[in-house]
């Protein structure tokens, strides 16, 4: 970002906020938050860019600037509207005449470090005198209407020139003499129009347009905010007009009508399916794995078009075996239509059956028959898969169709064993992993150029290092990325190699390379689901929480009944950001859904007690051991504070004495017996353990807890410069932040420590003082806890 010197106002389109710093008006930063809201702060900065141009504050006709607002639209606006002229135009003049000026209900912005609280009316506001309100809503001039529409910000009624208000973006000097302004702009040209940005997850649909709009042409400037009159009489005037427009059939200026029962909106949007699980006619259970690879295959075939929603295998598996209803299919998974088939193999044939489904009628739109030789299979498959799209009317570009009839091998035994081995790997043990990676092996020598057998052997080393079963963890992951390049060399249009790159290298401290071989990953499948969990756990993985947050829920939008570990990064996203209230109740409903999955009890234990809830968060880590004698550290760690929590310090102090004399050298053993010798006020053994672990192992985690040991300590410039090292490497780890603001206050370094908070405020705008002081985290002996929170008071965190 830019190090410009801070102005009365600023916008600052790497992190999308205004912040204004009017001495005796305003004080203000508002977050523009998601895709539609950051549309609306670029065209403030267009307006800003063109009255600097102009140098004076001007009125900026919009015609001119049509090109430059729809890529705004179609790159930080994801599209969320139309960006054709005679569509955008209209919807940019209701906002900026009625949306904008809104500080009290705030409909386009968040206001950091506030929260909207119930007065006279029947919604919540935020709270401002009417001078403040008064003063933002006549920033928004305009004048003309519709397509002939002309933007003025009206700096000079709140007493500021155009010198006072800065566009930053990016680093400075980097690109001559160019603008922010340009950079930005040049920038989002680079994207492709499919390329969603990092923390998007879907467009909001494009708003009707009101009639009365049609009306309205010009804007006083000088009109105050809007009446409570007018506000009561608008609902009445658009029921009239709708009214007289249905007898009239002028239907297509109105609303659609809303249904009793609403159809999920993906319905709406493109042809939706589910591709149920074929049938295994045979009867052998150890020939599912044929009538699964069929089902796969089909729907990852599908998947590679953006034009269709198609709902992940997880989900559509939910259903195996199982009795269905098409039509309550439909309905649970937010899809028009239904594939579902049989398979039977006998001897070198096979048998399938296959039938497309409207869910919302039950009527079959094409079923098809087949026999053919097991040889025939792909061809088979790519059958199946191109009378589906032809039912569904959906045309293919050439790039989409090579992509989906494109093959991944000739060699079908290769495939089939591929298929066989995936099975092996679903039931997550060491002994089945071994059986896969063979498999997989297998499949190679029969095509050493099958880059989906690299992939999957790759993933078993994955396993092996991450589930500690073998000596040699590092051994085992390096082999992973061996593998992923082989498999990436061999096919570079499949994200599953990139993906499991990225997560390797995120795992092994090589942060550059997972976040550029997982960005390289999303952009060639971002409508894969298995791709939006993967760079959203690749993000996890680096700290960065909160962009990680919308890719995981994006993955979930497609597979509404995922894997547990895509829930379980979600849920620690954000335990990591302070949500406790959302992670325990998003913990609760999986465990009822995963109850025999340990991480999700440990992680609920964890944020019990940053709840004050010491004896339910005991018994929630007794049952997660109970589940996995042999757990990550971090569960005895957690067991040992749930201990001291409950008022047994000396079991506690026993607990973590025997882990680290079984790990010496375990950087994380240290660490966590560093962090219960400080809540039992031994602040230089604590330390000591904790530099400790810094030498064996100098990552973000072991930092920050040294870093927050000599806090406590009083080594507040030691403290400082290893928290920062933390966050770097862990930007959004909230933690990190409140000890370096507790850190920078301590230390006398005010403007640092106001700069932390400011940041805290950011990654969770309703973290609170009386956060830290329930928080586990931050549990040390009451003098040193006491001195903590006045640090942070005294910086502005309330």
């Amino acid at each position: 970002m830019a190090n410009e010197p801070q102005k009365a106002i600023q916008i600052d389109l790497d992190q999308f906020i205004l912040q204004l710093n009017i001495p005796g008006l305003m004080r203000l930063t508002l977050q523009f938050d998601t895709p539609s809201r950051r549309f609306y702060l670029s065209l403030i900065a267009l307006v800003v860019e063109q009255m600097k141009q102009a140098g004076k504050i001007s009125f900026v006709p919009l015609d001119p600037y049509v090109e430059i607002l729809a890529l705004l639209n179609e790159t930080v606006g994801a599209s969320a509207g139309s960006s054709q002229k005679k569509n955008m135009i209209p919807r940019i003049y209701r906002k900026w005449k009625d949306a904008l000026p809104d500080l009290e209900n705030a409909p386009l912005f968040k206001v950091a470090g506030r929260k909207k609280g119930y007065d006279e009316s029947a919604e919540k506001t935020y709270r401002f005198d009417d001078h403040i309100k008064d003063a933002w809503a006549n920033l928004f001039a305009y004048r003309g209407s519709r397509q002939n529409l002309s933007l003025q910000l009206s700096l000079d009624r709140l007493g500021v020139s155009l010198e006072d208000i800065s566009i930053v973006y990016g680093a400075e000097g980097k690109q001559g003499s160019e603008s922010p302004w340009n950079r930005f702009i040049n920038d989002l040209r680079k994207k492709t129009p499919t390329e969603p940005e990092q923390d998007i997850i879907r467009a909001p649909a494009p708003e009707p347009l009101s009639t009365q709009e049609e009306s309205e042409n010009l804007r006083s400037t000088e009109a105050p905010r809007e009446t409570w009159l007018k506000k009561a009489a608008l609902p009445i005037v658009l029921i009239l007009m709708a009214s007289v427009s249905l007898f009239l059939g002028l239907k297509s200026i109105l609303d659609p009508p809303v249904p009793a029962q609403p159809v999920p909106p993906q319905i709406m949007e493109k042809p939706s399916i589910a591709v149920l699980p074929f049938v295994n006619l045979g009867g052998d259970p150890s020939q599912d794995y044929l009538s699964d690879g069929i089902t796969e295959q089909i729907i990852t075939a599908l998947a590679k078009t953006p034009k269709m929603k198609v709902i992940a295998r997880n989900s559509s598996y939910s259903y195996k075996g199982k009795p269905v209803k098409v039509q309550e299919v439909g309905h649970d998974l937010g899809v028009k239509y239904v594939l579902e088939g049989s398979a039977q193999k006998s001897g070198d044939r096979i048998r399938i059956t296959a039938q497309l489904i409207d869910a919302t009628t039950g009527l079959h739109l094409w079923a098809e028959s087949y026999e053919r030789d097991l040889k025939d299979l792909f061809s088979l498959q790519d059958d199946i898969t191109r009378n589906v799209i032809t039912a569904l009317q959906v045309r293919l570009t050439d790039g989409e169709t090579a992509r989906i009839y494109g093959r991944v091998t000739n060699h079908v035994d290769a495939y089939l064993k591929v298929m066989k081995g995936r099975q092996h790997v679903l039931r997550v043990g060491r002994h089945d992993n071994l059986i896969a990676r063979s498999l997989y092996e297998e499949a190679i020598s029969l095509d050493p150029e099958y880059a989906r057998a690299y992939a999957a052997m790759g993933w078993t080393y994955w396993h092996e290092a991450r589930c500690g079963w073998t000596d040699k963890p590092a051994e085992a992951y390096e082999k992973a990325v061996e593998l992923g390049q082989r498999a990436h060399s061999l096919n570079t249009t499949d994200s599953g190699p990139l993906m499991l790159m990225a997560w390797v290298h995120a795992k092994t401290g090589r942060s550059n390379k997972a976040l550029e071989a997982a960005k390289k990953g999303i952009s060639l499948e971002p409508n894969l689901s298995e791709a939006c969990w993967l760079y959203g756990g690749t993000l996890r993985l680096l700290g960065r929480y909160k962009e990680a947050i919308p890719w995981i829920e994006k993955g979930l939008s497609l597979d509404p009944i995922p894997p547990w570990w895509c829930q379980f990064n979600l849920a620690f996203c954000y335990f990591r950001l302070g949500n406790t209230q959302k992670v325990i109740s998003m913990v609760e409903k999986c465990i009822e859904r995963h109850p025999k999955v340990a991480g999700f009890q440990a992680l609920l234990a964890r944020t019990l007690l940053q709840t004050e809830r010491p004896k339910e968060a005991l018994a929630a880590i007794d049952k997660a051991l109970s589940l996995q004698p042999k757990a990550p550290g971090w569960y005895t760690a957690t067991r040992a504070v749930a201990l001291h929590a409950n008022g047994k310090p000396n079991e506690a102090l026993v607990l973590m004495e025997e882990q680290v004399k079984r790990n010496p050298d375990d950087p994380d053993a240290l660490r966590h017996y560093g962090r219960l010798l400080g809540l039992l006020g031994k602040h230089e053994e604590a330390v000591m353990m904790a530099e400790k672990a810094v030498q064996l192992r100098p990552g973000p985690r072991t930092r920050q807890y040294l870093g927050r040991e000599y806090v406590i300590s009083g080594q507040y410039d030691a403290a400082i410069w290893e928290l920062e090292q933390s966050i770097k490497s862990k930007p959004e780890a909230l933690v990190g932040h409140i000890w370096l603001a507790a850190a920078c206050s301590l230390g006398g370094r005010m403007k640092q420590a106001r700069a932390s908070v400011a940041e805290i405020r950011h990654l969770n705008p309703d973290y609170s003082l009386a956060d830290c002081e329930r928080n586990s985290y931050f549990e040390y002996q009451p003098e040193d806890k006491a001195r903590f929170i006045n640090a942070l008071r005294d910086v502005g965190l309330k």
